[in-house]
């Protein structure tokens, strides 16, 4: 089985409330059950069940970790579907995205990563567009527009997820601020209580939003959100205007990025993929899309 047997487990003890009616369920015995889920807390370090006389309940870090091994059990629903149709695996490999930049540098990776985990077997074929509504015959295209945000199925693809306007610094940054709350307006002179000594890094499309005076105190303009968030780390007056999914482009054990509480224009992106129904995989392309709306959930 593709999921772990203790996660089996443990959704069993949860569902029931009740170690033996589990044991039942998944044909074990009582303590091959209470033996699962005392390593999986073991492993986790965190208490999964409060335990009394009249059965268990899960405690808070178990209603959290719920949430995780129901997507995990989703997503190996949806891998068996792709090898039901297409046992041989020849469809798997390999699979071609188009993508925009965003999507290719901060929503495909860890979206890839998740399928890899659950079948390394897999290989897409990445490229990357700059059309503003990218068409394709076969394989999957991802791109951000300007958008409404509504997730679903429209004219020009489906939506699975969508970003804003953030504004971001380095702790050292946040500091030096001392948490101040300034006011950016879109159509004004900028920002009305930003110190002078203060720079800012933006993202390219955002330009258009901004005032002359944000525009003229802008140290980098950039449309790669990795070279913005690595500028960011390492600076100490600068303020990024950057989408509100940045925080993905974060390198593991990097700098985290801090929140800066401005007032910005109201502006609404959607992740939109478009992709043909007769692709030849279309379990796999099902898989793609929940992925990449659950990694969007930040």
């Amino acid at each position: 089985m593709l999921e772990d047997s203790r996660v089996k487990a443990f959704m069993e003890v949860a569902r029931y409330g009740n170690i033996s009616r589990a044991a039942l369920s998944l044909s074990l015995t009582q303590s091959t059950v209470s033996h699962h889920i005392l390593t999986l807390e073991n492993d986790l370090g965190v208490k999964l069940f409060n335990r009394t006389q009249q059965g268990v309940s899960l405690t808070g870090a178990g209603k959290v970790f719920m949430e995780y091994a129901t997507r995990m059990t989703s997503l190996e629903d949806m891998v068996r579907e792709i090898f039901k149709e297409d046992p041989s695996g020849t469809l798997l490999s390999p699979y071609v995205i188009l993508a925009d930049a965003l999507c290719l540098e901060c929503v495909l990776p860890r979206a890839l990563s998740t399928i890899h985990s659950t079948r390394p077997a897999v290989r897409f074929t990445l490229m990357e567009t700059a059309s503003d509504l990218p068409t394709t015959q076969e394989g999957f295209c991802l791109y951000c527009r300007e958008g409404t945000g509504q997730l679903g199925l429209g004219m020009e693809g489906t939506v699975l997820g969508g970003f804003e306007m953030g504004a971001f610094c380095s702790e050292g940054t946040l500091t030096a601020l001392g948490r101040q709350g300034m006011e950016l307006s879109g159509r004004g002179a900028g920002p009305s209580t930003l110190p002078p000594s203060f720079r800012f890094a933006l993202w390219e499309p955002f330009a258009a939003h901004l005032g002359v005076d944000a525009l003229n105190r802008t140290a980098l303009r950039s449309e790669s959100l990795p070279a913005l968030v690595r500028f960011t780390q390492s600076a100490q007056d600068t303020v990024a205007l950057l989408p509100d999914l940045a925080p993905l482009c974060v390198q593991e054990g990097g700098a985290p990025l801090r929140r800066v509480p401005l007032s910005l224009p109201a502006l609404s992106y959607d992740i939109v993929a478009l992709y043909s129904e007769n692709n030849g995989n279309r379990a796999l392309t099902s898989l793609l899309c929940k992925v990449i709306e659950e990694s969007l959930r930040i």
